[in-house]
């Protein structure tokens, strides 16, 4: 099984925390996996376990949301994990990609088992599902799935990935954006896994959940492995420790 492991981040949020991404991943993983980096406006040093891929290779699309005036800056630096992903979906040669946010940090060695059998065979996608009030302000409005993205696994040799693929990306190239909560790539992946899951197997790692969590990697299998800096007071304490 050929694995990639992505991520992405520009030269600013390298040095806060991305730094640390990489170089305990580098540590932890096994060592015949490698780490694709959608990077910004810098490049990494040389490493021969890292794949660099410059967000100027993100193509016209990207280019095109980055320039739309119906946006704000929040949306679109979203978007730009968002198109990292859709340029991973089309251009990788591997038969699981594996996401994992710039503020992930790992902990101890990732068995190669544990990576293997995060998306089997016949699983589509392994995610943590969340759920949001549609409107925020309004406790009373529907609930609407999103997704806790800081880790992923898409399993690209299952017959209903290219679809998959395409319709995470008609989100964003269509401005699809009526009913989600916020435009950002958690609440688009949440779409669209609730749209295969009636028809493809789809691993929800928070399915046993007695109660929600703000930051859920903490309580799944994950948890030994992986610690995800995700609020602004997470990434805090991290610089405070530091």
């Amino acid at each position: 099984m050929k694995i990639e492991i992505i991520t992405s981040f520009n030269e600013r949020y390298y040095n806060g925390i991305g730094k640390e991404c990489v170089e305990t991943w580098l540590k932890y993983w096994p060592t015949n996996l490698k780490l694709t980096c959608y990077v910004e406006e810098f490049q990494l040093p040389e490493q021969d376990r890292i794949k660099q891929i410059s967000f100027t290779e993100l193509g016209v699309d990207y280019e095109n949301f980055q320039k739309d005036p119906k946006y704000k800056n929040r949306v679109k630096i979203f978007s730009k994990k968002a198109y990292s992903i859709i340029h991973a979906f089309k251009n990788s040669t591997a038969d699981r990609i594996i996401w994992i946010d710039a503020d992930v940090l790992t902990l101890k060695d990732v068995p190669i088992e544990i990576i293997k059998n995060l998306c089997p065979t016949d699983t589509l996608l392994t995610y943590m599902r969340v759920w949001h009030h549609l409107d925020k302000a309004n406790l009373q409005s529907s609930l609407v799935p999103s997704a806790e993205s800081g880790v992923f696994a898409v399993n690209t040799e299952h017959q209903s990935f290219h679809q998959f693929a395409d319709r995470y990306a008609e989100y964003y190239n269509k401005r699809l954006d009526k009913n989600i909560r916020r435009f950002y790539d958690g609440e688009v992946l949440g779409a669209v896994a609730k749209e295969f899951e009636t028809s493809n197997k789809i691993i929800d790692l928070c399915q046993d959940f007695k109660k929600p969590y703000r930051t859920p990697i903490g309580h799944t299998i994950l948890a030994p492995y992986l610690h995800h800096y995700k609020a602004k007071a997470a990434k805090s304490d991290f610089f405070n420790d530091e």
